[in-house]
């Protein structure tokens, strides 16, 4: 049987956690951390540093990992809106040899127990407009464009259910 547990990152898994964002924004996330890369550090080093930082703008405890059996599956960065009170979802990643297992399902629902939490009226997040298997996962959990059809802004109120079977 595998054990499978969704919990707050621990300071000793800024890596595993700067690694599974990664895989959530690709590329773009390394040029980004780069920028705050010391000498001989690279951008997701950089990125591992930070967030282990309490006064980081994403810090470890907006992060959520997943595990089977003890080894980082996927991770959840979320935050809230205030000013739109509105949840955050920052990133959401899942190896891909672990997709397929409810994981994202797992940690979509976690993300709106969060929200709920914090008193927000919808979740919202940005997808590249190259994500077409990402949005299709969204879309699937209830989330809808916002803007033109075409663009990566997407919502879920958080007054409806959600439409996936667990």
């Amino acid at each position: 049987m595998i054990d499978i547990e969704i919990r707050r990152a621990r300071r000793n898994e800024a890596c595993e956690a700067a690694e599974l964002v990664r895989v959530a924004l690709g590329e773009g996330a390394e040029r980004l951390w780069a920028q705050d890369a010391a000498a001989n550090e690279s951008g997701l080093q950089a990125a591992a540093r930070t967030m282990a930082r309490a006064d980081a703008p994403l810090p470890l405890s907006a992060v959520h990992l997943a595990t089977l059996d003890a080894m980082p599956a996927g991770l959840l960065l979320s935050r809230p809106e205030a000013a739109s009170r509105g949840w955050r979802i920052v990133a959401l990643a899942v190896y891909p040899e672990y997709r397929g297992m409810g994981l994202g399902r797992r940690l979509m629902r976690l993300s709106e127990t969060l929200a709920r939490a914090h008193e927000a009226t919808r979740l919202e997040l940005k997808l590249p407009t190259d994500a077409a298997a990402a949005r299709g996962f969204f879309e699937a959990q209830g989330f809808r464009a916002i803007g033109t059809p075409s663009g990566g802004r997407l919502s879920k109120p958080l007054g409806e259910s959600w439409a996936v079977a667990a």
